[in-house]
């Protein structure tokens, strides 16, 4: 998984819902995620990851409903999974 293209776009939607690190902050709090703002703001840079409830979360939160296609992984094959 490219790192960096993922923190780039999490950096986009939270910019383009004209969201501060601080509201997402509050934001995952009220969900039972407790993430600072310097978390976000780490996840943005590439130096941390969200865990998958927290990236699901901010998926939710930046309105992404393809999520593939959004982080430019929409050129991925399912695998073949014999029965």
């Amino acid at each position: 998984m490219e790192e960096n293209k993922i923190a780039k776009q999490l950096k986009i939607f939270r910019n383009a819902n004209n969201l501060t690190a601080k509201q997402v902050s509050y934001y995952l709090q009220e969900q039972g995620l407790y993430v600072e703002a310097r978390s976000i703001y780490d996840y943005e840079s590439g130096s941390r990851m969200p865990n998958v409830n927290v990236f699901l979360h901010l998926c939710h939160l930046y309105g992404c409903t393809d999520v593939l296609h959004e982080f430019g992984y929409d050129n991925i094959q399912a695998p073949d999974i014999a029965d």
